[in-house]
């Protein structure tokens, strides 16, 4: 298996680690597990990621800071022209999400539930009866 990943255990540590190589870095996620079989299982589901494309890094602690510090940035490089009006938007967002919300829990239901609650406060303020 030279080259596709291997497990490892760290000195001290009863759990196995499963290290893939993505865009060149080693990434390194414990199992969880003592038991060799089901970390080579993890292995073998982590390289499948990798090859897919669909592995990334760490993804359970890139935040929705993160995230819009990465649009600001895109919109900064671009030039875009609607550069100006972006922190208002992106305000509410970290106003009802939270800036420090981890993004993988940012589910298709949250963006629903915010979206009728700006839609809710648009009406009350169009229609104050």
């Amino acid at each position: 298996m030279r080259g596709d990943g291997r497990i490892c255990r760290d000195p001290g540590s009863r759990f196995w680690y499963p290290a893939v190589y993505l865009h060149g870095r080693q990434v390194r996620q414990s199992t969880g597990t003592d038991n060799k079989q089901k970390a080579l299982r993890v292995l073998r589901k982590r390289m499948a990621e990798a090859l897919q494309g669909e592995a990334i890094p760490h993804e359970t602690k890139v935040t929705l800071g993160e995230l819009l510090a990465m649009i600001e940035t895109d919109y900064a490089v671009h030039q875009r022209r609607s550069q100006s009006t972006l922190p208002y938007p992106l305000r509410h967002l970290r106003d009802h999400l939270g800036e420090g919300t981890k993004a993988v829990m940012i589910t298709s239901d949250r963006l629903d539930r915010y979206i009728l609650t700006r839609q809710s406060e648009r009406q009350w303020r169009e229609h104050p009866d």
